[in-house]
């Protein structure tokens, strides 16, 4: 059955193969939304974001931002051999 659990792996690892299949070939960027028992499931790889816009118009971030600057994935890269320099301000 659709448990929350199986959706959620079956997303993770259906993201961790497409990083995986574009790894060496420059950026990877996807999103995908999936509305399913009147849940909303978001996956995302690379620099993408989803918003969800409210009727009252109200934004709200559902994903983050796969960026250089947060630790988990400086880890990420430095574990791919990689490394993170920053030269600007990564407020933005």
């Amino acid at each position: 059955s659709l448990t929350d659990a199986v959706i959620r792996d079956a997303l993770k690892s259906c993201f961790i193969q497409l990083d995986a299949d574009y790894l060496g070939r420059g950026g990877t960027t996807a999103t995908v939304a999936l509305i399913l028992n009147n849940k909303i499931w978001i996956a995302n790889v690379g620099d993408s974001r989803a918003i969800l816009v409210k009727e009252d118009g109200t934004a709200i971030q559902a994903s983050e931002d796969a960026k250089p600057y947060i630790p988990r994935y400086i880890k990420k890269i430095e574990k791919l051999k990689g490394f993170v320099t920053i030269t600007k301000n990564t407020s933005s």
